[in-house]
């Protein structure tokens, strides 16, 4: 392996460390050879991202590398790494790192004195990229757009790319006039406030992905993008709850991967269905045929499917369609032991591939069901139904007796089926088979 690697040329292997962060880099090629260990020594092109990085690779990179070798840099107080920023500042200045040219800080530790420490000088000049994250609760300063554009002009003039995302108490939408500066708007560095005025940030990098409704991400009243650019916040967002239809909505969701739907009488048009991976529907008015239509002709992505509404009585045997998803990897169906006799609804029919598996149940002999049932299973859980519960210390299951009732199981050995079965309180089981027959 050293002679190998030893061959590559210097400019091969300067064009991998670009797609390496600089512990990587030293793990995979660090004192495996002379050669290789001058290359690294000499690099000037690092980027290190300190964010939930191991203590061991934290030591590793201020040990090896030299602060001039770097051209991108974050730091991370977070409760993962915490006191990060001053174990870093004790080792090295600030002024050392005189090639850097993109710098991201979160949750720093002190916030007002650390930035203070970190940006008022004037050795980072050469930064390009800038990123704070702050969810302490920050003073007014760091909500000034006016301070803001004096200490960017005069301490990082070659800044081409700066944001931000502070939580605060009370965010007024008057503090949004002082961002709409020709300063800020030639910048293209818009701004808005988000979760009910305690949060500032710059948009599109910090615009939500998340939303509980189906009403507009941000109003025209909390942001300086101008109102042709909000499709952003629209594109912003991969998970959607459509809880209410009352709003209408300038542009579609064309990003979503999740997919919550509390409403009966959801307007699909406002999302790109194709683009869905995750769809939970929670409304019993929604029939499975129904839900299993608009997935066939609308949904290809989708490859998790969450139930929980009205599953088909034995009469939907005789009437529904021959129809299949093979796509459905993962189901889940939290409803299921609400189920009362015996279930002769044909699930593996309408859902051929289903490889993981979570079900509620009311009886061991639905286990045994639903492990025979679904062909392709590997992997799952049981548990008790909520409404349900005052059986659950009467199903009692062993390893032993779950092999005995299931012909599937049967042909396992102990190491092809493993489950771990939770009885103490209620009734729980989860479960792993190779998928050998």
């Amino acid at each position: 392996m050293p002679f190998f690697l030893d061959r590559f040329q210097i400019e091969i292997l300067h064009e991998i460390f670009k797609y390496l962060l600089a512990h990587e880099i030293l793990h995979l090629f660090y004192n495996i050879s002379d050669r290789l260990d001058h290359i690294l020594l000499n690099y000037k092109n690092y980027s290190i991202n300190f964010q939930s990085i191991r203590k061991s690779d934290f030591d590793l990179v201020c040990r090896l590398i030299r602060p001039e070798q770097v051209i991108s840099l974050i730091l991370s107080d977070d409760s993962e790494t915490p006191h990060q920023s001053k174990l870093f500042l004790s080792r090295f200045s600030i002024q050392q790192f005189t090639r850097l040219q993109a710098l991201k800080l979160i949750e720093p530790n002190g916030a007002d004195h650390l930035l203070c420490s970190y940006l008022l000088l004037s050795s980072l000049q050469c930064l390009r990229q800038l990123e704070l994250i702050v969810h302490g609760g920050v003073q007014h300063p760091f909500l000034n757009a006016q301070g803001w554009e004096k200490f960017l002009v005069k301490y990082l003039p070659k800044l081409k790319t700066f944001d931000f995302k502070f939580s605060s108490i009370d965010i007024d939408e008057k503090i949004l006039d002082p961002f709409r500066s020709p300063f800020w708007i030639n910048k293209k560095w818009f701004v808005a406030i988000g979760l009910g005025g305690s949060l500032l940030f710059t948009v599109p990098c910090f615009a939500p992905t998340t939303i509980s409704d189906s009403s507009p991400p941000i109003s025209s009243d909390c942001t300086t993008l101008p109102l042709e650019q909000h499709h952003v916040f629209y594109d912003r967002i991969t998970q959607l709850r459509f809880q209410t239809d009352q709003w209408n909505l300038p542009f579609r969701y064309n990003h979503v991967k999740e997919l919550i739907l509390d409403d009966p009488y959801t307007k699909v048009n406002i999302v790109d269905l194709s683009k869905v991976q995750l769809l939970v529907v929670k409304t019993s008015e929604w029939s499975l045929l129904k839900i299993v239509l608009v997935i066939k002709k609308a949904m290809p992505s989708v490859n998790h499917l969450r139930l929980i509404c009205n599953y088909p009585s034995e009469s939907h045997k005789y009437y529904f369609p021959d129809i299949s998803l093979p796509q459905i990897r993962k189901l889940s169906l939290p409803q299921y032991g609400e189920y009362k006799g015996k279930d002769k609804f044909n699930w593996n029919k309408v859902f051929p591939c289903v490889e993981r598996l979570t079900a509620s149940i009311n009886s061991k002999h639905q286990i045994v069901f639903l492990i025979e049932h679904f062909k392709s299973i590997i992997s799952g859980s049981f548990f008790i139904g909520s409404n349900h519960l005052e059986k659950s210390h009467k199903i009692k299951v062993t390893h032993e007796w779950l092999k005995k009732h299931s012909c599937r199981l049967k042909t396992k050995n102990a190491n092809n089926f493993i489950c771990q079965i939770n009885d103490r309180y209620f009734f729980s089981m989860s479960f792993w088979i190779d998928e050998k027959q």
